[in-house]
This record gives structure tokens, C-alpha cells and sequence, in this order.
């Protein structure tokens, strides 16, 4: 049966199956470490791998359009701030469990109750955690190249092929991750409408063609000595796997049995943060119950069972956390411009939210460009700038008459509102 899943359905598919295949990965890796009959992952790596996080990086930049028409202060604001935050709070986090949990195996090469982690969050993280810092760094490259992006793009798939095929390797982790995913984000960013699209024009035919292809790669990578340090061929197989999912999830995602993938992608974020805990846990008590170390095929059930748990597990607990203790999004104070960015930060933001109104009231694809940068040029015709107050009446009293004038195009809840703020939950169309 169909449901009707919106033009962004798909994308919560693709991030719902790639959740699940991270969970897997260290569900698989822990047992494994854990002596409880569990093959180590072996080849596995190489599937759980491929997928995954070039999936993650390629539909966060793709859902970042605005990046690099955006000033500093509201990259900072929005995109790399809470970013820094979580890793932050999540590597506290957990330091604190490793520390009252002494017996769990960690998640990296340091001991979870090493204070080194604590001091290497913000320059090299070893935990589940690198991802937070990694996208926040490649989110900071994107922009600094914003103005040449072929250059851009072509660099990002040079580095990241050569580091992919261990040509560049700086023997930081973090580092590897954060250069080995540059090129996904920077496509996202500087082509995303164009993956968008072709995405949507996919049929199963483009599918197979895309997944036989990867098949191929992957096989090459592992029977062939040597074949993955030939330069770009992890990433080719990388870009093959990624279409034929997302070609597939575009076809599949209207279908009702999709559902539950498709909340666990929209809640990725949440469910990524918490669910090291959840696994942990289950692992410990895994060691506990010797009935489930002799599982057939290679203790397969056995990871398909920890993995089940630590994803509702993991649903639960980022559902239960207090606002109060914002665990999955920082306060607002925090995100507040202040001074000189104030007014940087509120045009660029009146531009944003008109781009928004404008295209929902039915105005031609390039009226919002055109209207933000008349929006803009007003405010630093009104003074704009460092510590300019006038500028800033100037802004929001322009962007209000805009805000009126659509207001009279259209109908509806949140005609002429202004953007949302933007938080990891937030919906990718509006951040």
C-alpha cells in the first residue's frame, strides 16, 4: 500500500537504512571483541562501510544549499556551533559512562575513561563521535572554497580518492574520516539539486545498472590484491552503491512497510548520539548469557538481534532525554548573534526565510535570489553593518513589508513567518 511521504521521503529512507548499517557495523565490531562466537568483521567491513557515511555526507550537503551564499557569522551560528556543542556534550557523556561502566569495551583505541579523549575532542576525536567533528570541518572547507566551486569539487574528489586508496593517510583517524568524506559533502553542496533530480528520475532499470556496477568494484576491492589502492576506486564503488540506494529508496518510499526506516531517518541524529550506550549494554549482557555464544552462522542472528535492540533502545532514550538537558540540540541563548554579527546574521536570515515564502508562494526560481540580494543591498544601504542599529531597523522593516506583500499572495499558518531556527531535528528542507 502507498503513503503519501512528501518530496523528502526517499532521503528519510536513505538515512533510515544507512542508521541501521552503523548500528550493525558496531554491534558487529563489539561482539566480535567481546569473545562471545561472533566472526570478526572481515569482509563485512568493506559493505558496512561503502554506504553508510558517504550516504550521510552526501545528503547533508545536498541539504545545504544556502552554505555558500551564507555569511560567516550565520555558518558559524547554524551549521558548526552546534556541531562543536554536541561533540562536547556527547564526549562528556561518554566519560562518564566509560567511567561507571569500567568493564565495556570503548569505542575507539584510548580507554573510555582516559582523560586524553577529554583533551583530543576538538583536534582529533577516536570515539563514535569523530562524525560531529569531521562534518564540521568539512562544512568550514566547503565554505573557505565556496567561490571556485569546480575547484572545489575537483580537489575534494582527488584528496578524498587518494586517502580512500591509502595513498594520503595522516595516521589521525578523525583526520582520515573527515578527508575520506570530503568529496560526497562538497558534490552535496555544490550539486545537491542536481543529485536531487537525478534521484527522482531514477527507474529500476538505472537502479541495477547502478548496483551491478558496485558489485563489480566491491568484488575487484576484495579478491584483487592491491585493487583498493588504486586511486578513486573505493570512491567509484562508493557513487555506484550510493545511486542504486537512492534510486531504490526513491521508488520504495511511498510503500507503508517502509515506514519505521523512514522515522528512523528522520531521527538519525538522535538515534547516532545514543546509541553506543544501548549497544554497550546489550554486549555486556550478551558475555553473560553463554546459551547465545554458539549461534549459527557466524553469530549473524546474534547481531541482528543486538542491533534490533540498540535501534529501539536507542528510539526510546532520545525520545525520553528532557529537553531541559539539551542533549540533542544547544540552548538558544547559545546560538544568539550578538553585537556586529547581529545584523549579519538577521539579514542574511530575512533572505533565507524570504527565499522560503517566496518559492512557497508560487514565485518564479530565481525571484527569491533576486529579492534577497535587493533585501541585502537595502540594508547596507540603510547602514547594515558593524554595530549599525539603524541598519537593522531598516532590515526587519523591509523584510515585514515583503513579508506582508506575500502574506496577500497566499494563504495559509505561516504566511510571511520567518525562518525557523535550525537544529539537528530540524526537517533538511528548512535548514
Amino acid at each position: 500500500m502507498a503513503e503519501r511521504t512528501g518530496r523528502q521521503g526517499w532521503v528519510d529512507l536513505a538515512k533510515g537504512v544507512a542508521i541501521v548499517m552503523v548500528v550493525a557495523y558496531h554491534a558487529l565490531l563489539f561482539l566480535a571483541s567481546a569473545d562471545v562466537g561472533v566472526a570478526p568483521l572481515g569482509r563485512a567491513r568493506l559493505a558496512l562501510e561503502l554506504y553508510p557515511m558517504p550516504a550521510f555526507f552526501l545528503l547533508a550537503g545536498a541539504m545545504q544549499q544556502r552554505l555558500v551564499t551564507s555569511p560567516w557569522p550565520l555558518v558559524w551560528q547554524r551549521r558548526v556551533l552546534p556541531l562543536v556543542y554536541l561533540l562536547v556534550v556527547w564526549t562528556l557523556v561518554r566519560f562518564a559512562f566509560f567511567t561507571a561502566v569500567p568493564t565495556a569495551r570503548a569505542d575507539g583505541p584510548l580507554s573510555g575513561r582516559d582523560p586524553a579523549t577529554l583533551l583530543l575532542a576538538l583536534v582529533a576525536p577516536s570515539s563514535v563521535y569523530w562524525f560531529l567533528w569531521a562534518l564540521a570541518l568539512v562544512t568550514v572547507v566547503t565554505w573557505l572554497t565556496r567561490r571556485h566551486p569546480v575547484a572545489s569539487v575537483v580537489g575534494a574528489v582527488l584528496v578524498s580518492g587518494a586517502v580512500t586508496s591509502g595513498l594520503l593517510v595522516t595516521g589521525v583517524f578523525a583526520w582520515d574520516r573527515a578527508l575520506a568524506f570530503l568529496a560526497p559533502y562538497v558534490v552535496g553542496v555544490h550539486a545537491g539539486p542536481w543529485v536531487l533530480r537525478a534521484v527522482t528520475a531514477m527507474r529500476w532499470r538505472h537502479v541495477a545498472a547502478a548496483l551491478g556496477t558496485a558489485v563489480l568494484l566491491a568484488a575487484a576491492i576484495v579478491v584483487v590484491p592491491l585493487a583498493r589502492n588504486v586511486p578513486g576506486a573505493a570512491l567509484l564503488g562508493e557513487a555506484a552503491l550510493l545511486a542504486a540506494a537512492f534510486g531504490a529508496a526513491h521508488l520504495v518510499a511511498d510503500r507503508a512497510w517502509t515506514r519505521p526506516l523512514r522515522e528512523l531517518g528522520r531521527r538519525s541524529l538522535p538515534v547516532y548520539l545514543v546509541h553506543l550506550y544501548p549497544v554497550t549494554l546489550l554486549v555486556l549482557a550478551v558475555r553473560e548469557v553463554p546459551a547465545l555464544h554458539d549461534m549459527p552462522a557466524r553469530g549473524a542472528p546474534l547481531v541482528a538481534l543486538v542491533t534490533a535492540l540498540a535501534l529501539g533502545a536507542s528510539m526510546l532514550l532520545a525520545r525520553a532525554l528532557p529537553t531541559s538537558w539539551r542533549l540533542l540540540q544547544p540552548p538558544a541563548a547559545l546560538l544568539r548573534p550578538r553585537g556586529a554579527d547581529a545584523a549579519t546574521t538577521r539579514a542574511a536570515a530575512d533572505g533565507a526565510g524570504l527565499d522560503r515564502r517566496l518559492a512557497r508562494a508560487g514565485a518564479g526560481p530565481g525571484a527569491g535570489a533576486v529579492a534577497s540580494a535587493g533585501l541585502d543591498r537595502r540594508l547596507a544601504g540603510a547602514g547594515a553593518g558593524a554595530g549599525a542599529g539603524a541598519g537593522d531597523e531598516a532590515g526587519t522593516g523591509g523584510s515585514a513589508g515583503l513579508d506582508r506583500r506575500l502574506a496577500g499572495s497566499r494563504s495559509g499558518p505561516d504566511a510571511g513567518a520567518g525562518p525557523r531556527p535550525s537544529t539537528p531535528d530540524t526537517p533538511p528542507e528548512d535548514r
